[in-house]
């Protein structure tokens, strides 16, 4: 095969999923013809504490102390405060060297981020081509977070996870954010916020947080993820508010320790939502005084299985979903079995398993005549891939059979007798994806 042949593959979804960064890496040290284009794909993606940790630069430090309850609060620089000589003089360093990257990332993630946070106002002025930001885990104030939506002109998708957004009491009391209305996709789940009215004290804490709110219509945005906890009693009215103001959603992902049903009422209106994914605790008595609508314009279920109820009230109501996705900790039972043969127009099923069982060794499926393909992925650190048993011959239309397993983990082996598992099917190995395809 000739350069511009791999130069092609390189470039292609199906190949970068099925390597980690370090194998892209690994490979573009063994390539020296498409090492520009394998190390562009291997340095796509910029994670800010790595790129940190690396350099010597300033850190505003953290000191956790304890409250006269027990409680725990972290106390930290003041960042409204001007920043000190030895601080200005290692954020021109980090200007410098960013302005050495070679590659312009298209994705930025922000994890576990709190020590040099008076850094991010940065990074905009250097990758202005960024699409994809993601902060977990991290302290930062409100003011950096709106420059970054200001500066990336081209951000699709956000993901605020876990972090405590801090800002500044003068200016005002409004919580909120303001997103851009580039966004298309948009991950939202505990976020706090603290306000800091004094900008001349040194040190300020955590130990007073409130939550985060939005409310707002962006035309672009096409998938919302979020999570729902007991512990914020806001929530609800916010979530539904949310989806209200934005009816043109396709996709709808939620997860979290609570679950309102008559959020049903309202994602039933809304007409372009195709993709449904449930990872909620749910309390079947309360289902006692409500009837869940018809949602006839899912096509696309993902449900995460804690308790099989989830079954029992939604096997009735989803009569047009081709693509199903089962998520469990448990083994593939025969309730299952009955729930997935309720979606008769199905033509994709995957099966996610966290956890190792004895059942791996079987599983039927019967009726399903427009079924085409069917995954099954080990969730977990230890998956390995087992002989297994689809008792299928009712599937017809069925073509293409695959096991995969996350890049975090261990790859699969490629073993010969892994190839026969299938007879008179084709082969294809990848470290984490061992394909099955049927021969015309």
């Amino acid at each position: 095969m000739n350069n511009s042949d791999w130069n092609t593959i390189i470039k292609l979804k199906e190949f970068n999923e099925n390597l980690s960064n370090k194998d892209l890496i690994q490979l573009s040290m063994s390539s020296k013809k498409s090492r520009n284009n394998l190390t562009k794909e291997a340095f796509n993606t910029f994670n800010l504490l790595s790129f940190t940790s690396s350099k010597d630069y300033s850190s505003i430090s953290f000191d956790e102390k304890a409250g006269k309850y027990g409680d725990k609060f972290d106390t930290f620089i003041n960042p409204f405060k001007p920043l000190s000589s030895k601080l200005i003089e290692s954020k021109m360093k980090f200007i410098n060297d960013l302005k050495q990257f070679n590659v312009s990332p298209k994705s930025l993630l922000v994890y576990n981020y709190r020590e040099y946070h008076y850094l991010l106002s940065e990074i905009s002025n250097i990758f202005a081509n960024i699409t994809f930001l993601a902060f977990n885990r991290s302290t930062f104030t409100a003011d950096v977070l709106h420059s970054l939506f200001e500066n990336l002109k081209s951000l699709e998708k956000l993901e605020l996870t876990c972090n405590l957004i801090i800002y500044n009491k003068e200016n005002s009391n409004d919580y909120s954010i303001t997103f851009p209305i580039s966004l298309r996709s948009l991950k939202l789940s505990g976020n706090g916020a603290i306000a800091i009215q004094d900008k001349i004290k040194s040190t300020v804490n955590d130990k007073y947080v409130v939550d985060v709110r939005t409310y707002q219509h962006l035309p672009n945005l096409k998938n919302f993820e979020h999570f729902m906890g007991f512990s914020s009693p806001g929530d609800k009215e916010e979530l539904f508010e949310f989806i209200k103001l934005n009816p043109q959603l396709n996709s709808l992902k939620l997860s979290g320790d609570a679950f309102y049903f008559d959020l049903f009422d309202i994602i039933k209106d809304c007409e372009n939502l195709t993709n449904l994914k449930l990872n909620c605790v749910i309390y079947m008595p309360d289902l006692i005084d409500y009837q869940i609508p018809q949602l006839q314009h899912i096509k696309h279920l993902h449900l995460v299985f804690v308790d099989e109820d989830y079954e029992s009230f939604l096997k009735y109501r989803l009569h047009n979903v081709t693509e199903f996705i089962l998520e469990s900790y448990g083994e593939y039972t025969r309730k299952n079995k009955r729930f997935i043969e309720k979606f008769t127009k199905l033509k994709s099923l995957k099966f996610i398993f966290k956890k190792e069982f004895d059942y791996s060794k079987k599983i039927s499926i019967n009726g399903l005549a427009n079924l085409e393909n069917i995954e099954v992925n080990f969730n977990y650190e230890k998956g390995s891939f087992n002989p297994m048993n689809f008792i299928v011959k009712t599937c017809k239309k069925l073509k293409l059979i695959t096991f995969t397993k996350n890049p975090s983990q261990t790859p699969f082996e490629d073993l010969e007798e892994n190839q026969n598992h299938i007879k008179n099917w084709g082969y294809l190995y990848f470290p984490y994806k061992l394909t099955y395809y049927k021969i015309a």
